[in-house]
């Protein structure tokens, strides 16, 4: 609940029903840059991506490639394009900037960039010190900014951000995740 100018306001979810046959923004054969895309939900959605419209997906994150990383983008090429990996930790404003950079030089136009970092470290804000509250606020919060200006001025189909229940529900053992998604949720409203 919060309280503004004489009125209690409270957040509600509410049903969204999409029209059937609505346009899509994909586009045949489109790149598509996932930030954190090697995460479970990423590798569904490029898996969705890949099958349904031929995409080139292009996964940025944090870790270093291996051996199972290369294993589940070889089973996603054999379905299409296969995905394109690039170690950057996004929450770098400088190294987000350069992978952008690689991927516009080997694939020049980018069709849609996606938000699907997450760094999860449950623990009670009573016992969690501020690093790793930081650590996992910034995997949303400050890969959002950097993001965000990475891709300013670049003709995008479409800006996509993934998030969470945990934004409105805020589970005690959470708080770091809950306080990121809620703030990408706010982001992405005002970004559009």
């Amino acid at each position: 609940w919060g309280w503004r100018d004489g009125h209690w306001y409270r957040e509600k979810l509410l049903p969204c029903t999409l029209p059937a046959g609505a346009p899509t923004r994909f586009r045949p054969g489109g790149v598509y840059v996932l930030l954190g895309g090697a995460g479970g939900l990423g590798e569904v959605f490029s898996e969705y991506l890949i099958r349904r419209y031929g995409a080139q997906v292009v996964w940025i994150g944090r870790r270093a490639a291996d051996a199972a990383l290369a294993a589940r983008c070889e089973r996603l090429g054999a379905l299409g394009p296969r995905p394109l990996y690039l170690t950057a930790d996004a929450t770098d404003d400088q190294a987000l900037v350069a992978a952008v950079a690689a991927v516009r030089a080997r694939f020049g136009a980018v069709h849609g960039v996606v938000h699907s970092t997450l760094r999860l470290a449950d623990q009670s804000l009573a016992r969690m010190d501020e690093a790793g509250f930081r650590s996992a606020l910034a995997a949303k919060v400050d890969v959002s900014v950097n993001m965000a200006a990475a891709f300013a001025g670049e003709p995008l189909d479409f800006v996509l951000f993934f998030s969470s229940l945990q934004a409105f529900m805020r589970p005690a053992g959470q708080s770091n995740y809950a306080a990121g998604c809620a703030f990408t949720d706010a982001f992405a409203q005002a970004l559009g």
